[in-house]
């Protein structure tokens, strides 16, 4: 659904593939939540569709990026929906903006990665 969506705006724009990029939806629950309590918020199934928007061989969308959050976890008076390090959410957008529009290789432009 998420992939339809920017297809949707980039043929409403009808400037062409324009540079997509999302930030990764951060943890949102506190740490030591049991799976099955982790998996009826949904947000695992979000961060999966959000996954879904970076190119791949056969995928649908081409000139898009994600940002990688779920490492920056934490506490505001919010709660865990908003993580206190804003800066470096800002910053890891910034990079994979730049990384994602212009194909600039450094510095690193993203978080972490899981290898499997």
């Amino acid at each position: 659904m998420l992939q339809s969506m920017i297809r949707d705006w980039r043929d409403r724009k009808g400037i062409g593939d324009f540079a997509f990029v999302a930030m990764q939806l951060p943890p949102g629950i506190a740490p030591g939540t049991p799976v099955v309590e982790q998996m009826a918020t949904g947000k695992i199934q979000i961060r999966l569709a959000q996954a879904q928007i970076l190119p791949h061989p056969g995928g649908r969308t081409d000139i898009s990026g994600l940002a990688v959050g779920i490492d920056l976890g934490g506490t505001t008076i919010a709660g865990y929906n908003h993580p206190p390090n804003k800066n470096e959410m800002s910053r890891r957008l910034a990079l994979q903006t730049l990384h994602t529009a212009y194909a600039l290789q450094e510095p690193l432009w993203t978080g972490p990665i899981l290898d499997s």
